[in-house]
């Protein structure tokens, strides 16, 4: 199962055409169009909808075990180093609002350079804004990848998007967009293709050592279900790039959080921790 999630219908139009969806009148929340084996999800513009539309369409599905998410959509460009129209992969997505990261497991094999990606609460017209990022800006990274993490692990996450502007984004229109997006399909085709031959393990399960980890985390730190979840997947991924479990996360469970929003902070910090392994 492939999930695509744009942020605007004018992006997801030449994919939609491409590959024949047709709108699903089951969701009604949010545009949802649908055929075989592909799913695509138009959230609106901004980090909350982003996060609400990925999760309430992940949230829907029964197994994610073989399941991966694609991201796709155009991003302004703080240098004109890079092009207009050029397509990258992102390999980190700063959240400039709270100061997170998060890295997708690029595993694929492919030939798209790779970027940083920063998302902002508002528009980046000039590199004010974007202050001292140098890279790509957009406003749903980093609500895309908060939502799809809570239920899949980094490897099974993607985001390729395209220069649409160099801070500059006057020129900007719907059809114009389109245009962008649908020049670049055929990259953004191989990469759909590449995406779905990539064979998954078949669950996260790991040896009982690291289930251990999980288990005096998950204890230690009182977690939530869905941050078990969380935990679990990137656990997972962490094994399948090293090998093992790095053995100084124990420092972030002490001394006990005396609170959820002090549990939270901890938690995040542990998984940027396994992230960076």
């Amino acid at each position: 199962m492939l999930i695509i999630h744009t942020a605007l219908l004018c992006e997801a139009r030449p994919l939609i055409d491409r590959y024949r969806l047709k709108k699903d009148f089951s969701f009604t929340k949010f545009d949802v169009f649908t055929k075989d084996d592909i799913t695509l999800i138009v959230s609106g513009i901004g980090r909350l909808k982003t996060t609400v539309a990925v999760t309430y369409l992940l949230a829907k599905q029964s197994d994610l075990s073989q399941a991966k998410i694609l991201n796709v959509g155009i991003a302004g460009a703080t240098s004109r180093q890079f092009d207009f129209g050029q397509t990258f992969l992102v390999n980190q997505i700063i959240d400039t609002s709270t100061g997170r990261c998060y890295y997708p497991d690029v595993l694929i094999n492919h030939d798209l350079p790779e970027n940083t990606l920063a998302t902002f609460d508002k528009i980046v017209e000039d590199q004010s804004v974007a202050g001292d990022h140098q890279g790509l800006v957009d406003m749903e990274a980093a609500g895309f990848a908060a939502a799809a993490l809570t239920f899949l692990g980094p490897h099974q996450i993607t985001l390729a998007k395209i220069v649409s502007d160099h801070l500059d984004i006057d020129h900007l229109s719907a059809d114009g967009v389109t245009e962008i997006v649908a020049g670049e399909l055929p990259r953004i085709t191989r990469l759909i293709e590449l995406i779905q031959a990539q064979k998954l393990p078949e669950s996260p399960n790991l040896p009982q050592p690291e289930q251990a980890v999980i288990d005096k985390i998950t204890t230690g730190l009182k977690l939530t279900v869905a941050q078990q979840a969380q935990l679990r997947n990137t656990l997972f991924d962490c094994h399948l790039r090293s090998g093992e479990i790095p053995p100084e996360w124990e420092q972030y469970l002490k001394p006990a959080p005396d609170s959820k929003s002090e549990r939270n902070r901890r938690f995040v910090r542990l998984l940027d921790y396994f992230r960076g392994q």
